[in-house]
This record gives structure tokens, sequence and C-alpha cells, in this order.
């Protein structure tokens, strides 16, 4: 077994015991997904600032990452296996 798998069979474990971990998606992932995503749906495009502003208002909790990136806990993009569990500078 890699370490990889290792890690990934421990973090499954622990989620089991305690519940999923949250996960954390970059502001810049998800305004690029918003971007996509409303032109298709007639909904009108907003900045970056007001994007993350709006966030934050619907209680998504706004974080620093530790390479200094803004991400959002508790949210991330469906399918996103890549989003990054809590590792946060609060």
């Amino acid at each position: 077994m890699s370490t990889l798998d290792a890690l990934e069979d421990a973090i499954a474990e622990f989620e089991a015991e305690h519940g999923p971990i949250p996960r954390i998606e970059t502001a810049h992932a998800l305004y690029a997904d918003f971007c996509r995503w409303s032109p298709r749906t007639g909904v009108p495009a907003i900045g970056m600032s007001a994007f993350i502003r709006t966030l934050a208002r619907r209680g998504h909790l706004p974080v620093r990452l530790p390479d200094g990136t803004l991400g959002f806990l508790g949210i991330a993009l469906k399918g996103n296996v890549h989003a990054q569990a809590s590792r946060v500078a609060l």
C-alpha cells in the first residue's frame, strides 16, 4: 500500500468516526466557476469583489490559506477531489 493510499484510508476512517472534514475552495476557483455558469443561466455577471462579499454575507467563512490566497471554508466545487481539507491560517 502506498503512502497516499494509507493517508486516504486514515482520513476516511477519521471522517467515519468524527464526520466530514470541511473543505476549502479558493475564491478564484469559485469565481471562475461562477463566471462560466452565469451566462448559461442568465444571471448577471458581477465583479469578483462583489462575489466574495456575497459569499461572506451568505455565511461562507472567508479564510486565508497558508500560501496567502483567499478561500472559503465549507464550500467546494462539485467533483473537486483536490479541494483542500481545513488547513487555514486563522
